[in-house]
């Protein structure tokens, strides 16, 4: 049996800055615990994605989780403003934005 290739991970100690586009994201919120809400935040958007993309390009498909208040979003990015959405879901239009980022 051959043995696999090794291989070395690049860690640079001076952070890459990371420009992020405006991104227009379409979501389900949940409040709560994340082994609880994130399955259910999928499970209610997943049978939305037909209507959102009737009307809208789906460029991807993308969860937020914010410790403090144990918030979980799941949701998908498009390609512009939403345009006819389900009433069940939110929108947020999210400002670019740099990182730095240790790549």
């Amino acid at each position: 049996m051959a043995t696999p290739k090794q291989t070395s991970m690049k860690l640079d100690l001076e952070p890459t800055i990371v420009t992020w586009p405006e991104t227009h994201y379409l979501f389900i919120e949940k409040v709560g615990p994340f082994q609880d809400n994130a399955p259910q935040a999928w499970q209610e958007l997943h049978p939305l994605i037909p209507a959102i993309s009737q009307h809208n390009n789906i460029t991807g498909f993308l969860s937020l989780y914010k410790m403090g208040p144990n918030l979980y979003r799941a949701g998908v990015s498009l390609a512009a403003s939403p345009q006819q959405v389900p009433q069940t879901s939110a929108m947020k239009n999210s400002q670019a934005a740099s990182t730095a980022a240790s790549l």
